[in-house]
């Protein structure tokens, strides 16, 4: 019985000109099987160096479908890949969640895909160290929680169908939040934005205005995010600020289209900013007693 392959040499001095070949060779062999865009980028030099960034902060970074994840990251919020990163980053960075829910392939546009992984790694990477925390508190516990205080409510049905689909904009706000409270976005920033919410052609502005984050570190003080019950709570009461103002923005929304649902709102980031930017006086007082009372 025969094989038919290929052997191919892999030329390069460094490690990065051997993974440029490779993704060079991965691409030019492309004519026969489709392969998705995280596939081309598994052996780019910014992913392996990302990995690398990653592993620092205790995070074991899957460049590779299939990988085998080592036994000591397999806590959910432990491993990651490019994919899941790409959505955390698009909501949490570049504050447009919905976008990241509804086209997350969105991320291999070279405007959001350099910020991130080529530029300062070991930033973000810290910062997606809380990004990939807070999805998993979302997902594994704040909304079974929700669910579970709101089952009996009037109008359970609208509140707990809103909040399932808001994963993405609580990962998003709570960035928000403390990007705010850092001085790294301030009310300047925001009211243009704000008041141009109604348009979708404000991507521009938003772009430029989210897309640095200076020098922070974290999100929340590492302190607080040490302490596993402290940082719950103050998730907890950072999501139920975004989907309260949520809710009743949707509500207000469906009066005026009855065939509205929560997935079809969600999808739109100028809903986002519809809802903070109608209710931000309250929305802003709530941040700064939450984060005040952790001390930040």
């Amino acid at each position: 019985m025969y094989l038919p392959c290929k052997i191919i040499k892999i030329v390069g001095d460094t490690e990065d000109e051997k993974n440029q070949f490779i993704l060079s060779i991965a691409k030019a062999t492309n004519s026969q099987k489709a392969i998705k865009p995280v596939d081309l980028k598994a052996n780019s030099p910014e992913q392996v160096r990302f990995a690398q960034a990653m592993r620092e902060v205790g995070i074991f970074y899957q460049t590779k479908r299939g990988e085998s994840v080592p036994s000591k990251y397999r806590v959910p919020y432990l491993n990651t890949d490019l994919a899941e990163i790409g959505k955390l980053c698009l909501a949490g960075i570049f504050q447009v969640p919905c976008l990241s829910r509804a086209k997350p392939s969105s991320l291999y546009q070279e405007k959001y895909y350099e910020p991130i992984f080529n530029g300062n790694q070991s930033q973000i990477a810290k910062l997606c160290k809380e990004l990939l925390y807070i999805d998993n508190y979302f997902r594994t516990v704040y909304q079974k929680k929700f669910d579970s205080e709101n089952n009996a409510s009037p109008n359970a049905s609208i509140r707990i169908s809103f909040a399932h689909n808001a994963r993405t904009i609580c990962a998003a706000f709570v960035a928000l939040a403390s990007r705010y409270r850092q001085n790294n976005i301030s009310v300047q920033d925001l009211t243009p934005i704000f008041e141009s919410s109604s348009s979708e052609s404000s991507s521009d502005a938003l772009y430029e205005t989210f897309r640095e984050v200076g020098d922070i570190q974290y999100f929340i003080l590492p302190r607080v995010f040490d302490n596993k019950e402290s940082y719950d709570s103050m998730l907890g009461r950072l999501f139920s600020v975004i989907i309260e103002a949520g809710i009743t923005s949707y509500m207000i929304a469906c009066r005026y289209d009855s065939t509205l649902t929560a997935t079809n709102y969600l999808k739109k980031d100028k809903n986002y900013y519809n809802i903070l930017g109608e209710q931000w006086s309250r929305i802003d007082a709530d941040i700064k007693m939450i984060f005040s009372e952790n001390g930040m």
